[in-house]
């Protein structure tokens, strides 16, 4: 049986206030987010039609942030990072690895973590976005650069799940170079 009309349309009611609640308390955040994902569809735009200096150029930061992620859970959980790099090089034909870490010691252990550790970047930029919208939010010169920062972080997603893949698949390996990798 179904419920009465004005019992759907209370529901509906309901939803849509709990919406409302939501986005008042998360306004200043939901903001924050929007020029993120307008750099964000603005650097996929770039390259589509752009060589590798100029991908590898602007996705400098978030290479960096990427392998940086590497490296720490690399420490952290015994993985002996032993060498990083973000200069890009050529691997295969129309592939390119824009950065790697070196490991010594990937194992069932810690190869998940060495390989989910870019994913800790979306804590991040939930933390930042935290604190700068938490009392209000006001432009700043410096949020232009925290938004490339924070955009090529959120863009790293797909390249963390590879990595993932990488080091599960290659953990009885002595040693394994995790890198980020662009499709050219």
């Amino acid at each position: 049986m179904a419920p009465p009309l004005t019992e759907t349309y209370l529901g509906l009611l309901q939803l849509l206030r709990d919406a409302r609640l939501v986005f008042d308390a998360h306004a200043n955040a939901i903001l924050y987010l929007i020029p993120v994902l307008l750099i964000c569809a603005w650097l996929q735009a770039l390259h589509a039609r752009s060589g590798l200096y100029t991908k590898s150029l602007s996705l400098l930061a978030g290479v960096f942030i990427h392998e940086l992620l590497h490296l720490l859970v690399g420490v952290l959980t015994y993985a002996k990072p032993v060498a990083m790099s973000i200069i890009p090089r050529h691997i295969d034909k129309g592939y390119y690895e824009l950065g790697h870490v070196r490991l010594n010691n990937i194992r069932w252990f810690n190869a998940v973590f060495v390989g989910f550790a870019p994913l800790l970047g979306f804590v991040g930029v939930a933390i930042f976005i935290h604190w700068r919208t938490r009392y209000g939010w006001f432009f700043s010169w410096w949020d232009l650069l925290a938004w490339y920062v924070l955009a090529q972080v959120s863009m790293s997603r797909a390249s963390a799940l590879e990595c993932h893949r990488l080091l599960i698949n290659s953990h009885r390996t002595r040693s394994h170079s995790m890198g980020y990798v662009a499709i050219l």
